[in-house]
């Protein structure tokens, strides 16, 4: 009779095996199933074109403000420096007393963002050449020599400027226009806080806005997308 169970028993155990290791096999299958899908689908979707505003979030730039998805709105303030350490304590006093009223006066959210980008000396350089007719003789040829060691200087890979930015958000669904009004009510706020402390503040245009972001995202790039638009370069875009 104890043979009998011992033979039960271990006809059980090799049962029980059996569907154990088939359950497990059947388990492996179907994750190897799933993910040859989910690798097909993932090749179907790397081989779509993906626009660049859905990468980047920016639908259009207009009148100084970035549109983004889903009915956000951003401007961007470019913010000075000051060399508060040569300040003498009044000066100082100054300064201190302006950005706290700054930070008392501010009720919405903002975001600073530092970036550390190659010098532009390019803006100089075109003042340079627009006054180099009216100069007297004796100065044109430095007038030339000062162009052009600032283009180099442009172009020195080893040159760099720190730049701070104030971003502003804001989200609303009531159009572009509501999102314009608010975002530069909320600047000016800023600006004149900012004044006050003297440190100069300005909004950035849609042509400084597009030099930002490709600055942002190509940082040892030194093109100027906004002076390639105004050559004419997007006659040659096709799209």
């Amino acid at each position: 009779m104890s043979n009998l169970w011992v033979s039960i028993i271990f006809l059980v155990l090799i049962i029980g095996t059996i569907l154990f290791f088939k359950v497990l096999i059947d388990r492996v299958e179907r994750g190897n199933h799933y993910e040859a899908k989910e690798s097909k689908e993932t090749r179907q979707n790397n081989g779509k074109k993906i626009p660049v505003q859905d990468f980047i979030d920016v639908k259009d730039i207009k009148r100084n403000v970035i549109v983004r998805s889903d009915n956000n709105y951003t401007m961007v303030i470019r913010v000075g420096s000051v060399n508060y350490y040569l300040m003498s304590p009044a000066e100082r006093s100054v300064v201190i007393n302006g950005l706290l009223g700054v930070a008392n006066s501010i009720s919405f959210p903002i975001q600073i963002f530092s970036t550390t980008e190659l010098i532009d000396t390019m803006d100089a350089v075109k003042e340079i050449k627009i006054h180099y007719s009216d100069l007297p003789s004796a100065l044109k040829p430095y007038s030339a020599y000062l162009a052009e060691a600032l283009t180099s200087l442009r172009y020195d890979q080893t040159v760099m400027v720190k730049h701070s930015y104030i971003i502003i958000p804001y989200y609303t669904r009531d159009g572009f226009e509501a999102a314009y009004s608010e975002l530069m009510r909320r600047a000016i706020i800023l600006q004149d806080g900012l004044a006050q402390a003297g440190i100069k503040a300005s909004v950035l245009t849609t042509n400084e806005i597009v030099d930002f972001l490709h600055g942002v995202m190509n940082r040892e790039d030194t093109l100027k997308p906004s002076e390639v638009i105004e050559a004419g370069g997007l006659d040659l875009y096709v799209g």
